[in-house]
């Protein structure tokens, strides 16, 4: 739906080795999540940051899934409270080992 006129003249296998060296080359497109995106938003370039900062490698979906999976102190309170509130206790105010893994 694009008219790129300076394509027009192009075979789709000139294209396709323009997208190819843009890709592999000169670093102006990548891939992120299967999707060919700008290269700044590749996961090469996440890769690439991270070693220069000698960091481990999470793209942006993983670092979001990562944070959703801590709980904040609130939560930890709220749980334990009521871990230690149920009748399955061994005694008033205990809790087995178990029931707080």
């Amino acid at each position: 739906s694009r008219s790129l006129p300076f394509l027009m003249t192009r075979s789709l296998g000139e294209i396709c080795h323009i997208v190819q060296l843009a890709i592999s080359q000169r670093k102006l497109l990548g891939y992120l999540e299967g999707y060919l995106v700008p290269y700044w938003r590749s996961e090469e370039c996440l890769k690439e940051k991270a070693a220069e900062r000698q960091q481990p490698v999470s793209n942006p979906s993983q670092q979001q899934q990562q944070e959703e999976q801590f709980a904040t102190w609130e939560d930890v309170y709220q749980c334990l409270k009521a871990l230690l509130q149920s009748s399955s206790n061994p005694a008033p105010k205990m809790i087995s080992l178990s029931n707080v893994k």
